[in-house]
């Protein structure tokens, strides 16, 4: 920005002043006149050097063209090139034509003082921005302070007390808040009593660094200037004004000034009245009592709200109750609530009661309810008429808070009144019912409980079965065919489809099951909360074979943590079915397999009747089971599953025996080579390798040598595996004599067979199937070779 300042007749001054804020100097670059040239309007007059400040370059040089602001003649210039000159500054002197008036440029400024102040302000606004910014910049900080420290000396040396006036200005008129926080700053270091009006109207301003500032101004003058000061503040034409004036007031402390401030509960704004209420309730509690009353009368829910908030605030010690009781009939929910949950911390049972019971007969049924609430959480048997009144409201939620509220008084009386409650059409109404029945704690609430996991709702079911493991949990009620009955209905709606969106409320029950369970083993003793009959247990355990082999395999994972904890060998079958499906999910897989576990060897028994039982799938997985077994009568049943009709039962026998099947089991599995089936071959075969008996050699080598020559280009996969599996299986038996069969596969057309006798070389070992290895390294398959390579380094291990 520049001025251009008449002198004397037509010659002007042609002022620069700033060019951007926070910047005070300027280099001169280059003049683009001389004394006594004529220019023109925006004619180029010189070039100067200026610094950009930028949040996200830093500290920035420009060369800025300054035009002329009219036509004229250049009488002199000031500066010489590469000098720096400090703004404002006279550059040029022109005579103007006379035929264009001499008027003031459009942008100039007429107070330097507010320049200034409006130069600081956007400093410190650029360094509160890099100081928040995303990669604080320190640099920029540090720039900004050092300038806005020189500026500000600046000012208060150049100007001194000539500078309040304008700064005043600044405060109550400027539009942008922060220069008028820089003036309130400015303000403060000039410390003059004149600038107390003007502060006492800062101290309504919209922003709370001004009225923090003006605050604390305030606190450094003369006490009894101030509050003259405020005083006069109270007749303020602004509502604003007069509130401020009306909490500093207060703060002062002052008991000679309170009938201003009580005069002001009549003011005709009721901004002013609330705040005065306020005030006198915070600072001068002996004259609140006006003040109280006409706060609870203030229509306004927001002032009331403020009003219960501030005397729960400071209301201390035994007389807090009484401060805080009044409120307690307002016609608001929101206060009310206030003010319940402020009184929840200071009553005791007898005082509660006292303040409380008359508002048990007032005509709003939510004071009702939220006063028998109160009462109900203090344990005063005053709240259960009431309560019970309100349980049979027409509202819903009023009856779902009143039955809440009746659990809490804990009275076996309640129990049949809760449990008509089951029947409420509100489904919120009954899960509340049955919470409020198991909080009971009574036996005398499990049949009506028992009821309520029959519920079409499943959020009451929910709670009634968590209702009837907290029973048996915290009385030792034997509830367990309840629960097994419960998770029977379950488990045939969700075959149905009846399943709920996030869980099946078939785990919900097998996880209180679970909770019984492990409670009883934790406690050592077989009490009630065991299946001790052989009912219970019959019953349970049906439940738990349809959770663990339906499908849905939701409950699964659930139902096998209550088997392991029931550990009934009968379970066994169930749990291998289930671990056959669910082998590719270790989060199903791994508690089944404990569940296996827990039972042991009693297991085999029953794996071994559902080896010879109906269902094929059923078979197949009890010989996947008996695998973990040594018992003879484990293996004397996978030995009787090699002559299964089911060819996937023959071959999970075949493979489960490599585990224990020892000698027994060669000649049987020898015989099982020339199966028609060929997973039943692969896995004879590699289950003898893996038993090493020398008896296997001259069958699989017979095995191998038939497939060797089949010269074909590409075999078929059943052949392919066969072939394959009869040669691992001779490089487990690590017979010498074998070697040369297993070089043979070196030489197949398959790639495949190749690569596997590569591998199969390698548990040989010695200078023999080191050279065949070595052969194999120049194999044209990449994978041959990569095999080969591996195998001798495995050798060299």
């Amino acid at each position: 920005m520049h001025d251009v300042k008449e002198i004397e007749g037509n010659t002007h001054e042609f002022k620069l002043v700033s060019l951007i804020y926070g910047i005070d100097t300027v280099k001169i670059e280059k003049w683009l006149v001389s004394p006594g040239d004529e220019v023109a309007k925006d004619q180029p007059l010189v070039e100067v050097l200026t610094d950009l400040i930028g949040l996200a370059f830093g500290p920035t040089h420009i060369v800025v063209t300054l035009p002329a602001p009219r036509a004229g003649k250049i009488l002199l210039t000031r500066g010489q090139e590469g000098e720096t000159v400090s703004l404002p500054s006279v550059l040029v002197a022109y005579a103007v034509d006379h035929g264009e008036p001499a008027a003031i440029d459009d942008r100039s400024t007429a107070d330097p003082i507010a320049e200034m102040v409006r130069s600081l302000a956007e400093l410190t606004r650029r360094r509160d921005e890099a100081a928040v910014a995303d990669r604080k910049n320190e640099h920029i900080i540090g720039v900004c302070l050092s300038d806005h420290d020189q500026k500000r000396d600046e000012l208060l040396r150049r100007f001194g007390r000539a500078a309040l006036e304008p700064l005043l200005g600044l405060l109550t008129e400027e539009p942008l808040g922060h220069v008028r926080f820089e003036a309130a700053t400015l303000i403060r270091e000039l410390r003059s009593h004149a600038a107390i009006p003007e502060l006492v109207r800062a101290l309504a301003d919209t922003r709370d660094d001004v009225r923090a500032t003006a605050r604390d101004t305030l606190g450094g003058f003369d006490p009894r200037h101030v509050r003259a000061a405020l005083l006069r503040a109270l007749a303020d034409g602004s509502a604003a004004v007069r509130c401020a004036a009306v909490a500093a007031l207060a703060r002062l402390g002052d008991a000679a000034i309170v009938h201003e401030i009580e005069r002001r509960l009549d003011d005709e704004d009721a901004a002013v009245r609330h705040a005065a209420a306020l005030a006198l309730v915070e600072f001068h509690p002996e004259h609140a009592g006006a003040a109280l009353s006409r706060l609870q009368r203030d229509p306004d829910e927001a002032h009331r709200s403020d009003a219960v908030a501030l005397v729960a605030r400071i209301a201390a010690g035994p007389d807090a109750p009484e401060r805080l009781a009044p409120w307690a009939g307002d016609p608001s929910p929101a206060v009310r609530g206030q003010v319940y949950a402020a009184l929840a911390g200071h009553l005791q049972s007898k005082r509660g009661e006292a303040l409380l019971a008359p508002l048990l007969r007032h005509t709003d049924a939510g004071i009702r309810l939220e006063a028998a609430t109160t009462l109900a959480s203090i344990g005063s048997p005053l709240a259960s008429r009431t309560l019970v009144e309100l349980s049979r409201d027409p509202s819903p939620g009023v009856r779902r808070q009143a039955l809440s509220a009746l659990s809490w008084l804990l009275h076996p009386v309640h129990a049949a009144h809760l449990a008509s409650a089951l029947r409420d059409p509100d489904p919120g109404v009954r899960i509340t019912a049955a919470s409020a029945l198991a909080r009971l704690r009574d036996p005398k609430v499990a049949a009506h409980l028992a009821s309520a996991v029959r519920d079409p709702d499943v959020r009451v079911r929910v709670a009634a079965v968590d209702g009837l493991a907290d029973l048996m949990l915290s009385r030792r009620t034997p509830l367990l065919p309840t629960l097994a009955a419960a998770l029977g209905d379950e488990l045939s709606w969700e075959q149905q489809g009846r399943v709920t969106p996030l869980r099946s409320m078939s785990c919900h029950v097998l996880d209180a099951i679970g909770r019984v369970l492990a409670a009883a083993a934790g406690d050592g003793a077989a009490g009630s909360t065991s299946p001790r009959s052989d009912e219970t247990r019959a019953l349970l355990r049906g439940a738990l074979v349809r959770a663990l082999t339906q499908t849905p395999s939701d409950p699964v994972e659930a139902a096998a943590g209550v088997a392991r904890l029931l550990a009934d060998p009968a379970l066994a079958p169930a749990l291998a079915l289930a671990l056959s499906r669910n082998a590719p999910f270790p989060g199903r897989s791994q508690p089944l397999r404990a569940a296996l576990d827990a039972i042991g060897d009693a297991a085999v028994a029953p794996l071994a009747d559902a080896l010879a039982g109906a269902d094929p799938e059923a078979r197949q997985a009890a010989a996947e089971a008996l695998e973990r077994y040594a018992a003879v009568e484990a293996v004397d049943a996978l030995l009787a599953a090699l002559d299964d009709a089911a060819p996937a039962v023959r071959a999970s026998a075949a493979a489960a025996l490599a585990a224990h099947g020892g000698g027994r089991a060669v000649e049987p599995l020898i015989r099982a080579l020339g199966d028609p089936e060929y997973a039943v071959c692969c896995n004879a075969a590699l289950a003898l390798g893996k038993l090493g008996d020398g008896r296997a050699v001259r069958p699989l080598v017979n095995l191998v040598e038939g497939l060797l020559q089949r010269r074909v280009e590409r075999l078929e996969d059943p052949d392919y595996n066969k072939l394959m599996s009869g040669v691992r299986a001779l490089a487990y038996l690590r017979d010498p004599s074998t070697l040369e069969l297993i070089a043979r596969s070196l030489t197949h057309a398959d790639f495949r067979v190749r690569r596997d006798g590569a591998r199969a070389l390698g548990y040989f070992g010695g200078p023999v199937a080191r050279e065949m290895l070595r052969f194999a390294l120049q194999d044209p398959s990449p994978e041959v070779r990569r095999f080969a390579r591996d195998a001798l380094a495995s050798m060299s291990a």
